[in-house]
């Protein structure tokens, strides 16, 4: 395959006639409980609904009244795309899996791992994730600017990706707000698995199928709130944050075959008697996609 990029993105959106506020970050979970689940529209870029996550993030730390669930979903799926990656920066560079690169930039926030500032921020949290337009703490402070709307993610721990499990996931602390959040993500089968049902919309596996047929990856995302203390946190097991979770909606990622793939595969077997044969860990319709265009398959 050739280079990797997002093709789209495909969050979520709830319905109920149930109209009680969200006022915490616990009623979070539970005004979604009473929802159910639709997918929102397609996003080619998601750069502009991360300004207006932030925007709304900043709206409703000055006013409780302005919050929504479907705000409150897009967050949730941009906070998502920013914290649940294994990235790290070199020589002033991000590197780190391709998807991850791609995904947290698509964003438009910023990596921060060495703060310099015990007194502001935690020193037991290895990296800081915040919208570019958020100034860090330790400005605000030197400032004397108000930090009660500070936004900014600290990934306190990151469970890594295993073929196995097919998922990663991230436990995050926003230092302004009482709990914590896990983000997760991987292959849409295992993810619908962990997530609460009433979570999943109805059309997911058509939704999957509408993509995966194309030879497109995709990836779901998902979270969840958790009440803990900070000790807890570095305690409490992969298995608990993964489980229950609330289904945040799907990720489409494309990756363009060589041009040179489909010659040299019909060198190998022709010439060569070389029997090509597929070993992948994707989606069945989208190996069966990619095997076409590579002409392994009629």
């Amino acid at each position: 395959e050739d280079h990797l990029n997002i093709a789209g993105f495909l969050p979520v959106d709830a319905h109920s006639n149930d109209s009680r506020s969200i006022n915490s970050e616990r009623n979070r979970v539970d005004s979604f409980s009473h929802n159910y689940f639709v997918f929102d529209k397609y996003y080619d870029s998601i750069k502009e609904k991360s300004d207006e996550s932030f925007n709304y993030y900043k709206a409703k730390k000055q006013n409780e009244s302005v919050k929504s669930k479907k705000k409150e979903l897009m967050q949730l799926y941009i906070e998502c795309l920013a914290c649940c990656q294994g990235i790290t920066r070199v020589d002033g560079k991000i590197i780190g899996d391709p998807i991850d690169v791609e995904m947290f930039e698509s964003t438009g926030w910023n990596l921060i791992e060495e703060t310099n500032d015990p007194q502001n921020y935690d020193p037991r949290i290895p990296a800081f994730v915040r919208p570019s337009q958020e100034k860090s703490l330790t400005e605000k402070m030197n400032n004397n600017d108000s930090a009660e709307d500070h936004y900014e993610l600290g990934i306190v721990r990151r469970f890594d990706f295993s073929s196995k499990l097919q998922r990663m996931s991230t436990l995050v602390k926003n230092m302004k707000e009482p709990n914590f959040l896990c983000f997760c993500k991987g292959s849409p089968e295992k993810i619908k698995e962990l997530c609460m049902k009433k979570t999943i919309p109805n059309n997911y596996n058509e939704s999957l199928d509408n993509y995966t047929s194309k030879g497109y990856r995709v990836l779901a995302l998902a979270s969840k709130v958790i009440q803990m203390e900070f000790s807890e946190a570095l305690e409490v097991s992969r298995s608990f944050c993964e489980k229950d979770l609330i289904f945040l909606g799907l990720l489409i990622v494309q990756n363009k075959l060589k041009e040179a793939t489909s010659g040299t595969l019909k060198t190998l077997s022709e010439k060569a008697n070389v029997k090509v044969r597929m070993v992948t860990g994707d989606n069945i319709m989208t190996a069966i996609c990619v095997a076409r265009k590579s002409n392994l398959i009629g």
